[in-house]
């Protein structure tokens, strides 16, 4: 069945070009480019590359406006295993 077929091809064609011109799904709130970023620090930042790394992954992570993985945590429940231990988070 060429027809069926290349009415699919030319609908995910279709697709795929409507994707690409609608841009990004959700912008970032932020304004700031963390590769940018990165280069300046990386210039001015000599012998830190643990630190580097780690500052890299948070601005990515802040760009995409992920929260850290505390905030994803119910309370109660212990920080080392994720297990619900008695009196764990009361206060």
């Amino acid at each position: 069945m060429p027809f069926i077929n290349e009415r699919l091809e030319a609908n995910r064609e279709s697709i795929e070009q409507n994707r690409a011109a609608s841009g990004p799904v959700r912008a970032s709130r932020f304004r700031f480019e963390p590769d940018a970023v990165m280069s300046r620090l990386r210039k001015n930042i000599v012998g830190q590359d643990d630190a580097l790394v780690a500052m890299e992954s948070m601005l990515v992570r802040v760009k995409a406006d992920i929260p850290p993985a505390e905030k994803h945590r119910w309370p109660g429940r212990c920080p080392d295993c994720h297990g619900i231990h008695a009196g764990a988070g009361e206060s």
